[in-house]
């Protein structure tokens, strides 16, 4: 897993980015150095690009996937002054982050040079064959994107426990609550239409007091912590399938194409998030690691000035 990519709000202009800094405005850099990615997302591809293809030249079946934080602090720009006038939903919001991803060009023009410059292809980058997306304009053209949402494998995820609390419930509880959408409580039609839905996570699975959150200033969304935890969880989950006997309604997405005798997921991932993928690795690891094959999550935290490890020696 490299490249991994947040948004990087506007509320100026009401705009969105992905947390690439080749691409960024220049008046949005330091936004990106606040969130602590810096080069983080272009560099961690390179890196990823290049694991890759050193082990497909030693003969291993390998290929990079990328996970896309689209939630945190796009609430904030959805409850913003600046889209006061414009009304754009946080989901409007969301595929405009993503677009790069939801057209035909597949992904953003820096990764896929990225992958041309390490002799790599689409092919070797993992879809999300379980998400469909129509192409804008296009009327019946859909794609797999080359992708994973963080949403989506919250609700994945989510999906899986709700339906098994006998069996997950004493690990993994979830207490939903509603934030009000601000300009939009005057003009809906309903409540609903008002309120954006989210999910208070708990972990009792880990004895810890670690906090839920992470502590990124101005973001008024719960993410982060247990959030980005369980996520990994399900990437897992999704990647290499996992011990699920005796559960129910378990969703396609958890039961993968194919299986490997030897999996491994390497996570090239930012310093300050390694404390809840560690925990998401472990939650895999006690709850859902198969047990008729080898399954091995670790990860590497990545800081925000990348150059540093420039220098680093792939073999070892």
């Amino acid at each position: 897993m490299g490249g991994h990519l947040m948004p990087v709000v506007d509320k100026n202009n009401n705009d969105v980015y992905l947390s690439l800094h080749t691409s960024l405005p220049d008046h949005l850099q330091l936004k990106l150095k606040d969130l602590n990615m810096n080069t983080f997302s272009y560099d961690t591809f390179v890196m990823g690009c290049e694991v890759v293809s050193y082990l497909k030249n030693l003969g291993f079946q390998t290929k990079i996937c990328v996970l896309v934080n689209n939630v945190t602090d796009i609430l904030t720009l959805v409850r913003s002054d600046a889209n006061s006038n414009v009304k754009k939903s946080m989901q409007e919001f969301q595929l405009e982050l993503l677009a790069d991803f939801f057209t035909d060009q597949k992904m953003p023009k820096e990764y896929l040079k990225i992958l041309s410059d390490f002799g790599l292809t689409l092919e070797d980058v993992i879809q999300d064959t379980y998400t469909i997306q129509k192409i804008k304009g296009e009327k019946d053209l859909i794609i797999h994107p080359y992708c994973f949402q963080e949403k989506v494998l919250q609700q994945r995820f989510m999906a899986l426990v709700k339906a098994n609390k006998e069996k997950y419930g004493k690990y993994v509880k979830y207490k939903e609550q509603k934030v009000n959408l601000g300009w939009l409580e005057a003009e809906s039609n309903s409540v609903e239409e008002s309120e954006e839905t989210i999910y208070d996570i708990s972990l009792p699975y880990f004895s810890d007091s670690d906090p839920k959150y992470c502590g990124l200033e101005g973001v008024i969304e719960k993410v982060g912590g247990n959030r980005c935890s369980v996520e990994m969880t399900s990437l897992a989950l999704h990647l290499f399938g996992g011990d699920l006997e005796g559960c129910k309604n378990v969703p396609q997405t958890l039961k993968p194409d194919k299986t490997y005798s030897k999996n491994v997921l390497i996570s090239l991932v930012p310093f300050i998030c390694e404390k809840a993928v560690v925990r998401g690795n472990t939650l895999y690891d006690g709850l859902f690691s198969p047990k008729d094959r080898e399954v091995s999550v670790l990860q590497i935290p990545v800081p925000p000035n990348t150059e540093l490890l420039y220098d680093w020696d792939i073999s070892l």
